[in-house]
């Protein structure tokens, strides 16, 4: 028996010394009777597929560099340069140069699917106005894209960061058929990035998701490949009827989430995208609750009147009227209509300012500004539904002699008195209970993800009772 099985493994055996489900299939038949070849066989099999996704992920992961933690990819660039960069989360690995030539520029990339095509779904505001593909600075964009035929996708993106910005570069949420997979850390520049390997050559969805915030990166999206695949057609449930705008400062943004386990001091610096995360935040858990489309006009540290940083003019009414917040050549065309509006902001204005505070508005340049704010609001969402909120994680008074709450809430009560006493009754206000120590010990005292629960089933509540949605 000993000198059969050496024999036949002599001439069975496969070049390169990997051993297959057919060679092992073809040793059992000599070995074992033929009532139970049918059985083993299928255990083999099982097997060998097992053995063989181990592999496959083993080579996806091993054939990119990645942060710890990250999607993998970047895989290629349209330009090269030292080996790494520093970044706030340690080293990160330059991406090889493109093996093709690619330049960057879609016109020598036939494979990538872009923007110009209705299948690819985008949600939030983009910048369109440049060829090279529309571009994304507030949080909560999303590309999404439905496939088949291939086995992997990927995309290619160029990621913006202006002199003065820190804590990038931006953050990507990566969901293959609605599973989370891991973030996608970019790198300055064009790159392409490895999103999925070794899927089913079937159906399948993909999406990207914006982490961070406009001060930690601007990125363009300069479209998907999908490796010989096929582009397919969005399923009508992908296109959803209800749409909620969030509008607000850092704790609409979810500045800080991520960073609960070790907080509220962390690291600096504390707006960094790996502490942020806007798929948390909750605005975001409201869009889930009710099927919803959410659009994040959301930036750290801005207020109706005066901002947290000295000499920053550009406050929340200018930065609203923009598709890109910190591109003031850019103007958002109103062509996405919300059915419900939240806007949180205010706490900025009454805090101390840095580095050099400049003093508080009085209540009534306050409720002057955010009045008009309101106004247009509505002469661009005639039909939205209103809710403006006093946040939870305002405190009463910072510091004293700065009574922020009740400024904030008494602007709010006269604002929604003043349109429900003229007719316009999809307005209201909402005051959450305020939020416990143990609620913001997210970096500099922004909410936890447990914050973030509880305000979006508090708001939730409102709204579903205000204009039905279940």
């Amino acid at each position: 028996m000993r000198m059969r099985l050496t024999q036949l493994a002599a001439h069975s055996r496969p070049a390169g010394g990997t051993i297959g489900a057919a060679y092992i299939f073809a040793l059992m038949k000599h070995l074992i009777l033929p009532s139970t070849l049918a059985t083993l066989g299928g255990l083999i099999g099982a097997l060998t597929a097992t053995l063989t996704v181990f592999a496959c992920s083993e080579n996806f992961k091993d054939s990119v560099q990645t942060p710890e933690g990250t999607a993998p990819g970047p895989v290629s660039t349209a330009d090269s340069g030292s080996n790494a960069h520093e970044t706030d989360s340690g080293p990160r690995a330059d991406p090889s140069p493109s093996d093709n030539g690619d330049s960057g520029d879609n016109g020598d990339a036939p494979h990538l699917v872009s923007g110009d095509t209705a299948a690819v779904q985008f949600v939030g505001r983009f910048d369109t106005r440049e060829d090279a593909g529309p571009k994304c600075g507030w949080p909560g964009c999303r590309v999404v894209a439905r496939f088949d035929g291939t086995t992997q996708v990927s995309v290619r993106l160029e990621e913006i960061e202006a002199s003065w910005m820190a804590g990038g570069p931006s953050e990507w949420d990566v969901l293959v058929d609605g599973q989370l997979q891991p973030k996608l850390v970019l790198t300055p520049g064009v790159a392409d990035y490895l999103l999925a390997d070794c899927l089913t050559p079937d159906e399948h969805t993909i999406e990207i998701y914006k982490r961070s915030e406009a001060q930690n990166g601007v990125t363009r999206f300069m479209g998907y490949d999908f490796h010989g695949g096929e582009l397919l057609p969005l399923p009508a449930s992908a296109h959803v009827v209800r749409r909620l705008e969030m509008i607000g400062d850092s704790q609409v943004a979810a500045l800080g989430v991520d960073g609960a386990s070790i907080g509220p001091n962390c690291p600096p610096p504390q707006w960094a995208a790996h502490y942020q995360n806007f798929h948390e935040s909750f605005g975001a858990l409201m869009g889930e609750r009710f099927g919803a489309e959410v659009f994040g006009t959301a930036y750290s540290g801005k207020g109706m009147v005066r901002n947290i940083t000295t000499g920053d003019t550009d406050t929340m009414p200018t930065l609203f009227l923009r598709a890109n917040p910190v591109d003031p050549s850019s103007t958002w065309d109103w062509s996405w209509t919300p059915d419900v509006v939240v806007v949180q902001i205010g706490g900025n204005d009454f805090s101390v300012q840095i580095p050099v505070d400049d003093g508080p508005p009085t209540l009534a340049e306050f409720t002057s500004v955010y009045r008009d704010f309101v106004s247009t609001l509505r002469s661009h969402y005639p039909q939205a539904f209103l809710l403006l909120v006093l946040s939870a994680s305002t405190p009463e008074i910072i510091p004293p002699g700065r009574p922020a709450r009740q400024n904030i809430w008494t602007t709010l009560e006269q604002i929604v008195s003043e349109h429900t006493s003229s007719g316009d009754e999809a307005i209201a206000d909402y005051a959450p209970p305020v939020a416990t120590d143990d609620e913001r010990r997210g970096c500099d005292g922004h909410g936890t993800p447990e914050y973030h629960v509880r305000i979006a089933q508090q708001i939730g509540d409102v709204i579903a009772a205000k204009v039905g949605w279940r």
